[in-house]
């Protein structure tokens, strides 16, 4: 398994459930290697791979979420004016 895809995903991730304020819940590099573990030696890199795509095009995280509200709030904004 590549432990820098383990990586790359883990600071992704780094504030996924931070919101919640229980602290009871931390995205690690072993959580991320325990879970893929299940899966064949084989296939792990090719599913380590394919996760850190789609969270870098899908996950967001809350300052990117307010980020984008932002943005579409101005364009509304402007639409309204």
């Amino acid at each position: 398994m590549e432990t820098s895809l383990v990586k790359d995903i883990q600071l992704i991730l780094k504030n996924y459930r931070s919101h919640d304020g229980t602290g009871s819940f931390t995205m690690t590099d072993k959580r991320i290697s325990d879970w893929v573990m299940q899966f064949d030696e084989s296939d792990q890199d090719f599913i380590l791979s394919e996760l850190k795509y789609t969270f870098n095009k899908c996950y967001y995280n809350k300052t990117r979420t307010r980020n984008l509200f932002k943005i579409l709030i101005a364009k509304l904004g402007e639409k309204l004016e």
